[in-house]
């Protein structure tokens, strides 16, 4: 039979192949007569004599359809379906079964195995083709929508690529793939209706590189670029996640910064300016330094156009400019509609004022006791645009260089209450002031006073009345060196710390990746959030059941009551206002706090500064990072933010998928416990026999939970599993055939090794539950339980023979639980014994075939048990199983 087709695009004449049929019967004249009736139906036909030839072939060729018999040696016809339907592959192929027989159930268990359609022996040539025939067209059919199917998604994914691709060009500037100054805009438009609707201030940066027309005309454009975007990585680098950062215009650059103050604007466009310096690019012709530098000037929000805000920042950056480049600048005015603004809780002593770009000059302290020598010196350093200061005694001296280090100092000999050689000694002691260099004068020129000043620790050595030209140009090249040194210790230090912080990340994602529950993925968030940040208090807040309130379920530094204590309600204060926003919070100083428009709990935050940064994955907030209590009050720098950003990032990765497991283990589970009970009723009306249980193992584990053998093996995740687990120890009776299962009397000795079977059964039904091979803990507890609760402690139970604390521990634990319930429980032929019984007789049983542990657990907790038989017990009992565990023969 050959059909033919005309394709659309390529106007080609197309010779479908023609049908391709398999028949599997083990009959060969059978087979040969239903074979020849196809060919002469124009179809190709392949023939299989058993089962495991038909799955081979079908798995090999694909047919169009299979004509399987209903019986076959070894694999039936039923089986040989079942496994083809398994397999992704095959499981669209069309079956019809061929049998001798037309009976209902016959039928059905065709029906329910896979089978598409059926056809009876002796079969009628025309009735097979019709039958054959629809069902092939059919699978041709469905195959050719499936392949439509996917070319058309597969085109759809890659033109919504395209369009993202196309949408980012148009968005980013092709040099340093920054945005462009229409995106910026854009960005810059939206963040001003926040500020005009809600009051939530933003900052505004312009930063140009220094004298960059002469890097370009010395190096060339292509180092030009280069520079570019180098600097164009450092900004972002140095930026937040949610700030928006991008090419104004040749080499300019713009940054939008929301939720920030003047102040912190300021300090982020100071730690910009020395990333900047930090990447020592060499620039020959700066008049600033040898590497290329970059001014910036900052403004924040204001009423009016969110263009003036650009504008002031503008001109900030040409203050910083004309005061001597390789400086930031605050716009003041920009402070001052701070303050008047309806939407600001602050007091005016509680402002901080930006730092101008005089304190960006190197720095000098002269420590002299004459006060016209002071004078002098100063007046000629304040020429060259340094920032002076004094001190007339070597004690005030080391004060001021304590509270804040200048760039050089100038240290005169003879001084009042400490001179300058003890006070150049203890400086020379003083981690923190040991390499500022010292330039020591003195009225005396003799060579042994010269020699002391060096031997304590003076760099440079003058004698007074100083030649103010060359005392100048010594004072510069020490600043200037002292500087460089600093900021390239400040470098080694910030690579040093990233290194750090990314082994930390990379230990903690191998943890997170093999966790297999909630409180390993916690704990891992805890420990490493504290160990980046060097805080002593951080917490995890979730949602509670109700999604009303935040909840904190794991934390370091708070004590227990306060951490039960705390409920935050979604949408207020920091945590709930970062949960509903997905918004992370960074408070460095007071100040940026009383700008935040959620006021903070102190007692559970500890105060600034603090981190609140959302938990989340697949676009959902799962919950919060608190981080708060840095050693030394020191404030989050950026690399730390983006190091906690990151850790709540793979943390909400790692609670999404054990969300996802757990899901699925619940319905694995609740599809389990309905089979276990169906397994219990085989045998007899099982009341609530599951339950008691169940609630037994929990009491005993919770008891064995204070003694220190036990204690690091139980925790509440292995009680909640072991609750779960417990109802499917005898799924595996579902394998016995009744015959057995269902005798009255006593078993023989092959009866009762199928009747032991069932353990192994049990277990390998409970483990390939999840066709992954990932099960969830509870499932695996539940199989180990099914396959050990029968094993003896001495070494005389079934069915490995295990002994002693070689059988696990969940099992030891069922076993007692099991036989008590079936010593209580009233059977058919005898009645129940009392619970005061039972125990008798389970302790009789100690060391042979229970643990003792668990034995004097069970006496601990007696009246528990008995109060769970009595809450749980059945109105009428016709059970006809007695236990093995204690009434069979070794």
């Amino acid at each position: 039979m050959i059909s033919l087709g005309r394709t659309v695009a390529s106007e080609e004449i197309v010779v479908e192949r023609p049908y391709l049929a398999l028949v599997v019967d083990d009959n060969a004249a059978s087979a040969g007569m239903l074979a020849a009736s196809l060919r002469k139906g124009g179809y190709d036909v392949l023939t299989a004599s058993d089962g495991h030839e038909a799955i081979e072939l079908t798995s090999q060729r694909r047919p169009d359809v299979v004509l399987l018999d209903m019986r076959l040696p070894g694999r039936d016809g039923l089986e040989v379906c079942q496994t083809l339907k398994s397999v992704e592959a095959t499981a669209s192929i069309p079956i019809i079964f061929v049998t001798a027989v037309s009976e209902a159930d016959v039928m059905l268990a065709a029906f329910e195995a896979g089978g598409a359609d059926y056809v009876t022996k002796p079969f009628r040539t025309a009735e097979v083709l019709a039958r054959v025939s629809v069902h092939a067209k059919l699978h041709r059919a469905e195959t050719a929508l499936r392949e439509k199917k996917q070319q058309t998604e597969q085109r759809a994914q890659e033109l919504t690529e395209a369009n993202v691709h196309l949408a980012s060009l148009s968005r980013s500037d092709p040099l340093t793939d920054l945005l462009n100054r229409r995106a910026w805009e854009e960005a810059a438009t939206k963040e001003h209706d926040r500020f005009e609707r809600h009051g939530t201030t933003y900052c505004m940066l312009v930063i140009d590189v220094d004298q960059f027309k002469n890097f370009n005309d010395s190096l060339g454009h292509q180092s030009g670029d280069d520079c570019l975007r180098r600097v164009a990585q450092a900004i972002a680098s140095t930026c937040r996640s949610l700030d928006q950062v991008g090419r104004y215009g040749g080499e300019e650059f713009a940054v939008l910064a929301p939720e920030t103050g003047i102040e912190a604007g300021f300090r982020l466009a100071e730690r910009i300016r020395k990333a900047i310096w930090a990447l020592a690019i060499i620039h020959p012709t700066s008049s600033v330094a040898e590497r290329i530098t970059a001014s910036t000037g900052v403004a924040s929000a204001a009423p009016g156009p969110w263009a003036d805000a650009l504008k002031r920042a503008d001109d900030a950056m040409y203050v910083a400019k004309r005061a001597g480049r390789n400086m930031v600048y605050a716009d003041h005015s920009s402070r001052r509609l701070e303050d008047v603004s309806s939407h600001r809780d602050q007091t005016p002593d509680a402002s901080i004022h930006p730092p101008t770009p005089q304190e960006t000059r190197p720095s000098v302290l002269i420590v002299d006791d004459v006060a016209d020598d002071r004078a002098l010196l100063r007046h000629g350093l304040e020429r060259e645009d340094f920032a002076v200061r004094e001190a007339d005694n070597g004690r005030d001296a080391i004060a001021i260089v304590a509270d804040d280090p200048p760039d050089a100092i100038i240290m005169d000999v003879m001084m009042p209450e400490m001179d300058g050689l003890e006070c150049t000694r203890q400086l020379r002691n003083d981690p923190d002031a040991r390499d500022i260099p010292i330039l020591m004068l003195s009225a005396c020129d003799e060579g042994q006073e010269i020699v002391s000043g060096l031997e304590v620790g003076a760099d440079e050595y003058l004698t007074k009345p100083v030649r103010m030209d060359e005392f100048l140009l010594r004072v510069r090249s020490m600043a200037r060196l002292h500087r460089e040194r600093s900021h390239l210790l400040h470098s080694y230090e910030f690579r040093g710390e990233k290194t750090r912080i990314l082994g930390c990340l990379l230990d903690f994602s191998r943890v997170v990746g093999a966790s297999q529950n909630l409180q390993e993925v916690l704990k891992a968030t805890l420990h490493v959030t504290a160990e980046v940040t060097s805080s002593s208090r951080v917490s995890i807040m979730l949602p509670d059941a109700e999604r009303k309130a935040m909840r904190i379920v794991q934390s370091i530094g708070i004590d227990e009551n306060t951490a039960r204590s705390v409920r935050v309600p979604l949408g207020e204060m920091i945590s709930g206002s970062v949960f509903t926003s997905r918004r992370a919070v960074v408070i460095n100083h007071q100040s940026e706090a009383r700008l935040q428009r959620h006021p903070y709990d102190s007692p559970f935050f500890a105060g600034v500064p603090l981190a609140s940064i959302p938990i989340g994955a697949s676009g959902e907030t799962i919950g919060v990072l608190n981080v708060t209590d840095r050693f030394g009050r020191r404030p989050f720098e950026m690399q730390h933010t983006e190091a906690i950003d990151l850790i709540a990032g793979i943390a909400g990765a790692a609670i999404h998928r054990l969300a996802g497991r757990r899901n699925h283990d619940q319905a694995c589970g609740t599809a389990l416990v309905a089979l276990a009970r169906l397994a219990e009723r085989r045998t007899f009306d099982i009341g609530r026999h599951l339950e008691r249980v169940a609630r037994y193992c929990v009491i005993l584990a919770a008891e064995l939970r204070h003694d220190d053998g036990f204690a690091g093996h139980i925790d509440d995740t292995f009680l909640h599993d072991l609750q779960r687990a417990v109802p499917l120890h005898d799924i595996g009776k579902l394998g016995l055939p009744d015959e057995i299962l269902l005798k009255a009397g006593r078993l023989t000795a092959d009866e009762r090794t199928v009747m032991q079977s069932h353990a192994l059964v049990g277990a390998e039904s409970i483990r390939s539950a999840d066709s992954s091979g990932q099960h969830g803990e509870f499932l695996e507890m539940a199989a180990v339980i099914a396959e050990t609760h029968h094993e003896w402690y001495d070494g005389g139970g079934y069915p490995r023979g295990l002994k002693g604390n070689d059988i696990p521990l969940s099992g030891r634990i069922a076993a007692i639980a099991d036989v008590y319930d079936a010593l209580t429980t009233s059977r058919v032929y005898r009645d129940a014994v009392t619970p005061d019984r039972a125990v008798t007789m389970i302790t009789e049983l100690s060391g042979t075939q229970f643990d003792p542990s668990i034995v004097e657990a069970l006496l601990r907790c007696q009246g528990e048990f008995e109060a769970v038989g009595t809450e749980l017990s059945d109105p009428a009992a016709s059970e006809v199983d007695a236990p093995q565990a204690v009434t069979s023969p070794r």
